[in-house]
Protein backbone atom coordinates (compact mmCIF):
# COMPACT_ATOMS: atom_id res chain seq x y z
CA UNK A 1 0.00 0.00 0.00
CA UNK A 2 1.27 3.46 -0.88
CA UNK A 3 1.99 5.89 1.94
CA UNK A 4 0.13 9.17 1.37
CA UNK A 5 1.00 10.75 4.72
CA UNK A 6 2.77 13.80 3.26
CA UNK A 7 -0.02 14.42 0.75
CA UNK A 8 -2.59 14.01 3.51
CA UNK A 9 -0.77 16.57 5.64
CA UNK A 10 -0.71 19.06 2.75
CA UNK A 11 -4.39 18.55 1.93
CA UNK A 12 -5.33 18.78 5.61
CA UNK A 13 -3.32 21.96 6.11
CA UNK A 14 -5.05 23.55 3.12
CA UNK A 15 -8.46 22.48 4.43
CA UNK A 16 -7.72 24.04 7.83
CA UNK A 17 -6.64 27.21 6.00
CA UNK A 18 -9.90 27.18 4.01
CA UNK A 19 -11.84 26.82 7.27
CA UNK A 20 -9.99 29.81 8.73
CA UNK A 21 -10.73 31.88 5.61
CA UNK A 22 -14.47 31.32 6.11
CA UNK A 23 -14.41 32.76 9.64
CA UNK A 24 -14.58 36.44 8.57
CA UNK A 25 -17.76 35.63 6.64
CA UNK A 26 -19.18 33.86 9.66
CA UNK A 27 -18.49 36.76 12.04
CA UNK A 28 -19.48 39.58 9.68
CA UNK A 29 -23.10 40.34 10.52
CA UNK A 30 -23.65 41.93 7.09
CA UNK A 31 -22.20 39.05 5.07
CA UNK A 32 -24.70 36.99 3.15
CA UNK A 33 -23.78 33.86 1.24
CA UNK A 34 -26.30 32.07 -0.98
CA UNK A 35 -27.78 29.09 0.86
CA UNK A 36 -27.25 26.88 -2.17
CA UNK A 37 -23.53 27.74 -2.20
CA UNK A 38 -22.92 27.19 1.49
CA UNK A 39 -25.16 24.12 1.67
CA UNK A 40 -23.60 22.32 -1.29
CA UNK A 41 -20.09 23.26 -0.15
CA UNK A 42 -20.86 21.79 3.28
CA UNK A 43 -22.24 18.60 1.75
CA UNK A 44 -19.28 18.24 -0.62
CA UNK A 45 -16.73 18.71 2.15
CA UNK A 46 -18.43 16.11 4.35
CA UNK A 47 -18.33 13.68 1.39
CA UNK A 48 -14.63 14.44 0.90
CA UNK A 49 -13.98 13.84 4.61
CA UNK A 50 -15.76 10.49 4.37
CA UNK A 51 -13.76 9.59 1.31
CA UNK A 52 -10.48 10.36 3.07
CA UNK A 53 -11.68 8.27 6.00
CA UNK A 54 -12.10 5.23 3.76
CA UNK A 55 -8.63 5.65 2.22
CA UNK A 56 -6.69 4.64 5.30
CA UNK A 57 -4.99 6.68 7.99
CA UNK A 58 -5.34 10.09 6.31
CA UNK A 59 -6.39 11.68 9.59
CA UNK A 60 -5.05 15.16 8.89
CA UNK A 61 -7.09 15.31 5.67
CA UNK A 62 -10.17 13.96 7.45
CA UNK A 63 -9.92 16.48 10.27
CA UNK A 64 -9.14 19.37 7.92
CA UNK A 65 -12.13 18.52 5.74
CA UNK A 66 -14.37 18.23 8.78
CA UNK A 67 -13.16 21.62 10.05
CA UNK A 68 -13.83 23.24 6.70
CA UNK A 69 -17.24 21.55 6.38
CA UNK A 70 -18.16 22.68 9.89
CA UNK A 71 -17.20 26.28 9.13
CA UNK A 72 -19.36 26.25 5.99
CA UNK A 73 -22.19 24.61 7.93
CA UNK A 74 -22.02 27.46 10.45
CA UNK A 75 -22.21 29.97 7.57
CA UNK A 76 -25.22 28.08 6.20
CA UNK A 77 -27.00 28.16 9.57
CA UNK A 78 -26.05 31.57 10.97
CA UNK A 79 -25.71 33.93 7.98
CA UNK A 80 -28.79 35.68 6.61
CA UNK A 81 -30.44 34.46 3.46
CA UNK A 82 -29.46 36.57 0.47
CA UNK A 83 -32.28 38.49 -1.11
CA UNK A 84 -32.32 40.58 -4.24
CA UNK A 85 -31.51 44.21 -3.59
CA UNK A 86 -34.28 46.72 -4.31
CA UNK A 87 -32.14 48.31 -7.05
CA UNK A 88 -31.74 45.02 -8.88
CA UNK A 89 -35.42 44.17 -8.52
CA UNK A 90 -36.48 47.50 -10.03
CA UNK A 91 -33.98 47.07 -12.87
CA UNK A 92 -35.50 43.76 -13.83
CA UNK A 93 -32.76 41.68 -12.18
CA UNK A 94 -30.11 42.76 -14.64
Amino acid sequence: MTDFTVQSDIIGACQFLFAAMVLPTLFNEHAAVPRLTSGLTTLGLFVIAGTFLTMGPLWVSVLGSLASASAWLAVFVFRPVMTASPERSRAGGA
